[in-house]
């Protein structure tokens, strides 16, 4: 590991562990809000994003409820970019990178929902499997685009 962070791709790589750790201190950090909390900052979300998401799916459709959906996805989605960014300069095929993101992505997911028991808001599975394909989606895409740079790079 000690190799990871020396050489060329060390600035590229320390950027990427960094940004994964607070990206995951931003995660877990909301989930201990407190229940009143956690619905005061949905909403000035809300508030703040209601016109974008308006004319994306009516105002009548836009909730807290759907803004805090969103938010776990996206959440997620950066954070298996960001963890997949980190692995991807490690010496590792991408099966094996993907499925290491994949693991990590599900276990940071569920230690979330763990959070919340403990900060009285209670856990819910959907929001698991919400996180992890926000995560899945954020690693799947882009280990396409670095397939498509590499086979650009080869021709």
């Amino acid at each position: 590991m000690k190799q990871y962070f020396t050489g060329r791709n060390r600035v590229r790589n320390v950027v990427f562990f960094i940004t994964t750790v607070l990206i995951l201190a931003f995660i877990w950090g909301n989930s201990m809000y407190s229940k009143q909390e956690s619905a005061a900052e949905s909403e000035s979300v809300t508030t703040l994003l209601f016109d974008f998401f308006a004319g994306i799916v009516g105002a009548e459709n836009v909730t807290d409820h759907l803004v805090r959906k969103i938010a776990h996805f996206v959440e997620f989605f950066a954070f298996g970019v960001s963890l997949e960014m980190l692995y991807a300069g490690l010496p590792m095929q991408t099966r094996r990178r993907i499925f290491s993101t994949a693991g990590a992505s599900l276990l940071v997911a569920l230690i979330d929902e763990t959070i919340q028991i403990f900060s009285e808001r209670g856990s819910m599975v959907a929001d698991v499997w919400l996180d992890f394909s926000g995560a899945l989606t954020g690693t799947l895409l882009l280990a396409l685009a670095l397939f498509c740079v590499q086979k650009i790079k080869n021709h």
